[in-house]
């Protein structure tokens, strides 16, 4: 429920008067969808039974106005159209779904690609499709200028760099959809190049993709994913991502030596959606699961008065932590300066603030991740 209130509270504002039935804030339409929701739903009710009864609340109260924006909510945490609650007095028969009813008429395409570059040289695969129909155009843009029309085409850029890639598709119904990438190329420094190889591994909770290559200097790479930077780790022949709980498809991995300029091979690590038991992650040899540099939320949230916030560090960093009000002012600093890898802990005093929605920030270097608090008076 947390999850569609805050959706509901970034399309329609947040309300101090928590209880004015008939405001017209996110939160106040929440409450009244959940009021007459507990109405509607059966008795012993399951969470696909909650579910209906919230969406047929709105249908009642709001003429569907929000029917979208629920069910795409409700899909996130696997209450998707094709979810089934099973025994109502069980919680191990349920079956999770991550669908969304589709509406009459066209729908539109959904635009994808893949891409391959060694050096300057890339070759794109058109990955797109049309639930109800065929591709009938595609228009691509390289990022330098250059585009093509072709389905599958090459393209060789003239200097090394970051490109942002696009692709418009277009099917039988006019009815378009655009994906874009970003792509990074380098010449590399003539040296041999890095053999790269990747595989999945789940330890029952997420997905990771582990990297091996034979490491050279022991200096710095940058590994990319997809074409874009998502890290930069020694140069020690081994790294893991974390993919999360709900990665599946394929992932493109490369690295690349931050002083020669030499980069890898593009490995490709295909993620089946099959979670194995939960149990201990398998062993990494000389290595360990790589720790995440992330938020690990605040509690208590929805809070009056004080909150505690919690991060963990990867690495020994600099680090700022700071709040910032719904019209974007900063209200406080929480950490500033250098900290230890690790976990971290801090408290929030907003004795002296109004009820509302505040962001948490955490800057680590490049890196900037965000949480929303709610203050109640």
């Amino acid at each position: 429920l947390w999850e569609v209130t805050w959706d509901m509270i970034d399309a329609h504002g947040f309300d101090a008067d928590l209880y004015n039935a008939g405001g017209t804030a996110g939160n106040q339409i929440m409450l009244n969808l959940v009021t007459e929701g507990m109405k509607l739903q059966p008795c012993s009710p399951g969470f696909v039974d909650g579910r209906d009864a919230i969406l047929a609340a709105d249908a009642a109260l709001y003429g569907g106005a929000n029917t979208d924006m629920l069910w795409a909510a409700f899909a996130r945490r696997g209450l998707g159209l094709s979810a089934s609650q099973g025994s109502v007095f069980t919680n191990s028969d349920n079956t999770e779904a991550f669908d969304v009813p589709t509406t009459g008429g066209n729908t539109p395409p959904d635009a994808s690609f893949t891409f391959s570059c060694t050096a300057l040289d890339c070759t794109f695969t058109d990955t797109s499709s049309d639930s109800d129909g065929t591709i009938a155009s595609r228009a691509w843009t390289f990022g330098d200028g250059g585009t093509s029309s072709a389905t599958n085409p090459a393209h060789t850029y003239a200097a090394d760099g970051t490109y942002t890639v696009g692709l418009t598709v277009t099917d039988d119904d006019g009815d378009s959809d655009t994906a874009s990438q970003s792509v990074t190329v380098t010449s590399g420094g003539g040296g041999d190049p890095i053999a790269l190889s990747g595989v999945a591994r789940n330890n029952g909770r997420k997905w990771f993709a582990d990297l091996t290559w034979t490491p050279s200097d022991g200096g710095r790479l940058d590994v990319y994913l997809d074409g874009a930077v998502v890290k930069t780790t020694r140069d020690d022949g081994f790294f893991s991502y974390n993919l999360g709980r709900n990665a599946s498809g394929s992932y493109d991995f490369q690295v690349c030596e931050q002083d020669s300029g030499d980069c890898s091979n593009v490995a490709t690590v295909n993620v089946d959606g099959v979670m194995a038991a939960d149990g201990p992650a398998s062993s990494l040899g000389a290595g360990e699961e790589t720790p995440e540099t992330t938020l690990l939320g605040a509690y208590p949230n929805p809070f009056n008065g004080s909150t505690r916030i919690g991060f963990s560090l990867a690495e020994r960093a600099e680090v700022s932590l700071e709040v910032y009000n719904s019209l974007g002012q900063r209200v406080a600093v929480l950490a500033s300066g250098t900290l230890e890898a690790g976990p971290h802990q801090t408290i929030f005093d907003a004795s002296a603030l109004p009820s509302g929605v505040y962001l948490y920030r955490l800057h680590t270097g490049e890196t900037v991740e965000t949480g929303r608090l709610m203050l109640v008076r």
